[in-house]
C-alpha cells in the first residue's frame, strides 16, 4: 500500500491500526524457524502386551431356532360330519392304534354308526383338538400327534453360508428355561433350495440328551460351527484394532518402539 507523504503522522498511525483490528490476524502471524540445537519431542504410552500363540479357531454362526418333534403328523377323520367324542386332551399321551375320537356322520333323516379316529402313531398331542360339536371334514385336523421322546431344532440359515452347511456339523443349543446351560445338536438335514422371499435354507438338528430339559415348543439360539482352523497364530479380540477398510495389531520392535 502506498502512503502520501503529506499526510499527518498521527491519521498514518491510526490508519495502521485499524488495519492490525481489521484483517485477518494470520496474515500478522510470524513463523519462528526452528533452531538446529532443538530435538522432535517424543511421547511415551504405558501398554500392556501379549504373546502370539497358536490355537485352534472355529468359524461360526449364531441364529435361532424352534424346537419340534421330530415326528409330529395330523390326524384326519375317515368321514365328514360332527365330532361327537374327543378321548385325548393337551398333553395326552397315547399309542397307535389307540381310539381317539369318535365322528358322527349322519345327515338329517339318515342315520349311520359313528365314525372312529385311531392315532396313527405313538406320541403326545400337541395341538389342542376339536372341541366336540364341531363339523369336520376330511381336511380338518381332529389332533396332532408329536413323538416327544425325540426332538429337532428347525432354523433358517442365510444363503451366504449355504456353501458351508454339510451333514454332521456341531452346534451349541441355548433355551431360555436354563440360563447359562448349553445342549449339543447335530445337523441331520439341509432343504435342498433356499426360499426366495427370505433367502435362506431350512436345517434341521437333532438334540442330543437334554435329560427331557428341553421342550417341543421351546424358542432356541443356536451356535452352529461350520469350519475348523487348528494351529492358528492368534491374539486375543482386545488386540485387534478394526477399522471401515481393515484390521491390524501393533508389534513390539526390539527398541521398544511399535509398528
Amino acid at each position: 500500500m502506498k502512503i502520501n507523504k503529506g499526510l499527518p503522522i498521527g491519521f498514518v498511525l491510526i490508519l495502521l491500526i485499524l488495519m492490525a483490528i481489521l484483517l485477518p490476524k494470520e496474515r500478522f502471524v510470524r513463523q519462528s524457524p526452528v533452531s538446529g540445537n532443538q530435538q522432535e519431542t517424543k511421547s511415551s504410552f504405558n501398554v500392556g502386551t501379549e504373546d502370539a500363540v497358536k490355537r485352534n479357531l472355529d468359524d461360526y454362526i449364531q441364529t435361532n431356532g424352534d424346537v419340534e418333534a421330530l415326528n409330529t403328523v395330523q390326524v384326519f377323520p375317515d368321514m365328514s360330519g360332527k365330532l361327537v367324542k374327543s378321548y385325548v386332551a393337551l398333553g395326552s399321551e397315547v399309542r397307535k392304534g389307540e381310539l381317539i375320537a369318535e365322528i358322527d356322520p349322519s345327515t338329517p333323516g339318515v342315520n349311520y354308526s359313528l365314525s372312529p379316529v385311531y392315532a396313527p402313531i405313538s406320541g403326545v398331542i400337541c395341538v389342542v383338538p376339536l372341541q366336540p360339536g364341531t363339523t369336520v371334514s376330511l381336511s380338518s385336523a381332529v389332533a396332532s400327534i408329536g413323538d416327544i421322546s425325540s426332538l429337532e431344532i428347525a432354523s433358517n440359515i442365510p444363503e451366504g453360508y449355504a456353501g458351508s452347511l454339510k451333514i454332521g456339523l456341531k452346534a451349541d443349543v441355548f433355551v431360555d428355561a436354563y440360563p447359562g446351560q448349553r445342549f449339543s445338536a447335530t445337523l441331520t438335514r439341509i432343504s435342498p433350495v433356499v426360499d426366495p422371499l427370505s433367502r435362506t435354507k431350512e436345517v434341521f438338528l437333532s438334540i442330543e440328551n437334554t435329560g427331557g430339559q428341553v421342550e417341543a415348543g421351546m424358542f432356541a439360539k443356536l451356535k452352529l460351527y461350520l469350519k475348523k482352523h487348528e494351529n492358528s497364530l492368534s491374539v486375543s479380540n482386545e488386540a485387534v484394532i478394526s477399522s471401515d477398510l481393515s484390521s491390524y495389531v501393533f508389534v513390539v520392535n526390539p527398541d521398544g518402539t511399535v509398528s
